[in-house]
């Protein structure tokens, strides 16, 4: 696999057929594109890719031809749709998201109900075709995040279904919504497809971060112009200076002086079931000289409405202060480990490919420990102590086993 980590350089913004010219330029193969997109049972298409020249850089112009007869579908069509094809889950919930995103949007520009709107060109055969084939690309990559820059939209005016528009069209404008963007160059950059698709995937929006880049790739846009019309796509593993496994998480902050002690252990019952990472409380001197209690929250990006809801709903916060931070973590995995007490779980973490750390799993030991009266200590110390020795035992017999 190419890498575990996907950036997109939209600094000639981004369009559908750019995302997926982008990715066949960086090795995504065609055959098992397609045979993929042939899952989706849709009749009338055909890809084609060119490599091509846009302000002297090479790039993959990849184009979906449509022969097929509809020509607009509702929300529900799409929805449908996707629901019946052979594509697995997870892809078939990206390519909801996305085109609900579309309609969400598009509802709002026109002050209707999202499955009122037709989507005219966005709900053509090529558009379908371009997400699915940008989210089926990303999977075959084996990419499991992606970043992006902040997004060029363009200028001018652009037609469209619903006539002239200003650049960027409304509807691009309500699907980036929170996106960091800018306008530089003529003509319309950034698509609605190419917004939906950066705005549903891109976990963060930054220059391009400190990472191992392992393959690249240009797609290229329909015109040529005179700068560079291209999307780059680099792919590699992200890492800070001293090696280590990094990725972007969210601090959710607030000071609390009037809460009842008592609700705090609920609080933590509820944000971990929601999902958060990390949450711990710090005694802190508030103003007026109040004792008070800072929480410290941490989560996915995808998590943050969930815990912002949570904290407002079960705290008497006024206000929660939110950063993005850069959390740099070892590889784990998890073993199971046979003991004299029973079996239990224990957390793995390496460094450069060796064992720095077993961490028995607290809920197997304190089970463990309940059962048979032997002091959770004890059963701690046994389960850490079999996890090394097991270990050990693997890696000798593999260099052993290697040197025959």
């Amino acid at each position: 696999m190419p890498g575990t980590c996907a950036y997109f350089d939209c600094f000639s913004g981004v369009s559908g057929n750019m995302v997926l010219g982008a990715l066949i330029d960086a090795g995504v193969g065609t055959r098992a594109l397609l045979e993929q997109l042939d899952l989706l049972n849709l009749r009338g298409w055909s890809l084609e890719t060119e490599r091509v020249k846009r302000g002297g850089l090479a790039a993959t112009h990849a184009v979906v031809r449509v022969t097929d007869a509809v020509t607009e579908r509702r929300l529900a069509d799409i929805l449908a749709l996707v629901a019946g094809s052979g594509l697995d889950d997870d892809l078939k919930r990206r390519a909801a998201a996305v085109f609900e995103r579309l309609a969400a949007c598009e509802a709002r520009v026109h002050g209707v109900r999202p499955e009122e709107v037709f989507l005219h060109e966005l709900s053509g055969t090529d558009t379908i075709i371009d997400v699915a084939g940008a989210l089926a690309g990303l999977k075959i990559l084996g990419v499991e995040k992606v970043l992006s820059s902040p997004l060029n939209l363009g200028a001018g005016f652009v037609e469209c279904s619903h006539g002239v528009l200003p650049v960027p069209a409304p509807g691009t404008v309500e699907i980036l919504r929170g996106v960091p963007v800018f306008s530089r160059f003529d003509g319309e950059l950034t698509t609605p497809t190419g917004a939906a698709l950066i705005a549903s995937l891109a976990e963060d929006f930054r220059p391009l971060p400190t990472m191992k880049i392992l393959a690249t790739g240009c797609g290229a846009g329909t015109r040529d112009a005179p700068h560079p019309n291209v999307l780059r796509l680099f792919l590699g593993d992200p890492v800070t200076a001293s090696g280590f496994a990094t990725e972007t998480i969210c601090r959710l902050q607030t000071n609390i002086d009037d809460m009842d002690p008592r609700i705090y252990s609920y609080l933590f019952e509820k944000v971990f079931e929601a999902g958060a990472l990390e949450f711990y409380l710090t005694p802190v001197i508030m103003k007026k000289n109040r004792p008070g209690v800072l929480l410290d929250l941490l989560c996915g990006e995808e998590k943050v409405k969930d815990m912002l809801d949570l904290l407002v709903k079960e705290t008497p916060t006024l206000g929660i202060r939110l950063q993005r931070v850069e959390r740099t973590k070892l590889p784990r995995t998890t073993e199971l480990v046979e003991t004299r007490y029973g079996a239990a779980r224990a957390k793995i973490a390496r460094f450069e490919g060796a064992v720095v750390n077993a961490a028995p799993e607290y809920e197997d030991c304190a089970n463990i420990a309940r059962k048979t009266g032997i002091s959770l200590a004890e059963v701690m110390r046994e389960v850490q102590e079999s996890a090394v020795r097991t270990l050990a035992e693997r890696r000798r017999a593999g260099s052993e086993g290697g040197g025959k």
